[in-house]
């Protein structure tokens, strides 16, 4: 992953997560890699901005994307065979089960939906999450 500072300020990037730990100062203009081998998620922070937070999702699998900003991806050349189809967001809590769909794919298969519904965040709450 490339961070670059386009800010006329200095940034610290920082992760403490499993999946990755690393500490990087990047001063205006400036930009460097970190490298991601381990699936997982990791919380990104600046040690200087504690408002300035970002999310990692490390995938063990080819077949993943980021949704659009209606919320729907699609992912192509998957081959046949049986999957588990699962969403992450950063609200749903750690260590609790990703929603998700199982999903069994012919080789002839062109177009396969689900939707997966995530819960207002007031009923999430409720329900003693915050996903």
């Amino acid at each position: 992953m490339v961070f670059a500072n386009n800010d006329q300020t200095t940034h610290q990037v920082y992760s403490f997560s499993k999946v990755k730990q690393f500490e990087l100062t990047l001063n205006r203009g400036q930009m460097d890699s970190i490298a991601f081998d381990t699936p997982g998620v990791a919380a990104l922070g600046c040690n200087i901005h504690d408002k300035m937070i970002a999310y990692t999702y490390v995938a063990e699998s080819p077949w993943t994307a980021l949704t659009g900003e209606d919320g729907r991806v699609t992912i192509k050349n998957v081959p046949g065979g049986s999957y588990r189809a699962q969403v992450w967001h950063p609200k749903i809590l750690a260590g609790r089960a990703l929603p998700g769909v199982a999903v069994a794919l012919s080789g002839d298969t062109t177009r396969w939906e689900a939707t997966v519904k995530l819960l207002p965040q007031r009923l999430a709450r409720s329900h003693g999450g915050n996903y």
